[in-house]
C-alpha cells in the first residue's frame, strides 16, 4: 500500500505540469475566442 502511494505521488507530480499546460491552453483559447468575437461584434 506504501508502494501504490509513492507511485502516486511520482506519477501525479509528473502529471502535474502536463495537467497545468493544458489548463493554460485552455484558457488562453477561451480568451483568444472572446476576443474574437467582441472584435468582431459591431
Amino acid at each position: 500500500m506504501l508502494l501504490l502511494s509513492s507511485d502516486f505521488t511520482a506519477v501525479s507530480s509528473k502529471a502535474f505540469p502536463i495537467v497545468f499546460l493544458i489548463t493554460i491552453v485552455s484558457v488562453s483559447n477561451a480568451l483568444i475566442t472572446a476576443l474574437t468575437a467582441f472584435s468582431h461584434s459591431p
